[in-house]
């Protein structure tokens, strides 16, 4: 009996604000156990700088969703390849960074959802399929048609000009912030409170909305508080700077320790 994927679009359609992180180190699976305890409803796997392949994406994924956890990979770019390999190892959804125009986004989408919004391939026994091999092909490719979240990350002029134009492509579901290479096209790198950012980021949110597509950003609380209105997917922190983070803590620890010490 396939276990059921838990389904993204379902819940953002509900109203609900998803929480997620990206990981961008770690290899361990344990890290699903950890995401589900904590209450995140995702995880996003950066495999666009992160150094995973292919069959390290497909051994974890196969656990996520054994424990249910929806894992999302950010992918190099939005080829066949990438795309296809990376959902049929079972990923929740993609996220495709650099899309400046709707061309390429239909791209994306032909290649992520199968007919009749695309043409991706079909296999039954896959990571995407929980290894399942029962002829069930249009019951199948039609719940993950509804399911797999097709993202699309905007961070360059072009994507901001042509933004209408790429929210309103059927098959893609979402669009994606990323603040940081945004503001270096916006020419004020590291600025992500500057007015041309802030003013970019709510362009984009707003064709979001006008399409009725979801909108996504990753970037720290107090970005995603000034648009948590317009948010359905806030994806703060990674992995290595929660590493950091509680490693500085545990040496700020021992130093204050040794400082009262050396008081006595």
């Amino acid at each position: 009996m396939i276990r059921e994927f838990v389904n993204l679009r379902k819940e953002i359609a509900k109203g609900k604000k998803l929480a997620g992180t990206f990981v961008r180190i770690e290899r361990n699976p344990a890290i699903f156990y950890i995401a589900k305890e904590a209450g995140l409803d995702c995880v996003v796997f950066d495999a666009e700088h992160g150094a995973y392949n292919i069959e390290t994406l497909h051994d974890l994924l196969s656990t996520a969703n054994a424990l249910e956890v929806p894992a999302i990979v950010r992918i190099p770019e939005g080829t066949k390849d990438f795309v296809s390999r990376t959902l049929d190892a079972g990923a929740s959804g993609i996220v495709v960074p650099m899309v400046g125009t709707a061309e390429y986004a239909r791209k994306i989408a032909f290649y992520a959802k199968y007919p009749d919004i695309g043409s991706r391939g079909y296999t039954s026994s896959s990571g995407h399929t929980q290894y399942t091999s029962f002829a069930r092909h249009v019951e199948l490719m039609k719940e993950a048609n509804e399911r797999i979240l097709v993202i699309v990350q905007i961070e360059t002029l072009d994507g901001v000009d042509n933004v209408d134009e790429i929210a309103a492509v059927d098959g893609i579901d979402m669009l994606f912030i990323g603040p940081n290479d945004l503001s270096v096209a916006l020419g004020i790198p590291g600025d992500l409170t500057n007015p041309k950012e802030l003013e970019a980021i709510k362009k984009v949110s707003d064709a979001a909305k006008r399409h009725n597509k979801g909108f996504a950003m990753a970037a720290g609380k107090g970005l995603c508080e000034k648009f948590k209105n317009e948010l359905d997917l806030f994806v703060l922190g990674a992995d290595a700077a929660m590493l950091f983070s509680g490693m500085k803590d545990v040496r700020e620890t021992v130093d204050g320790f040794i400082a009262e010490k050396e008081e006595d």
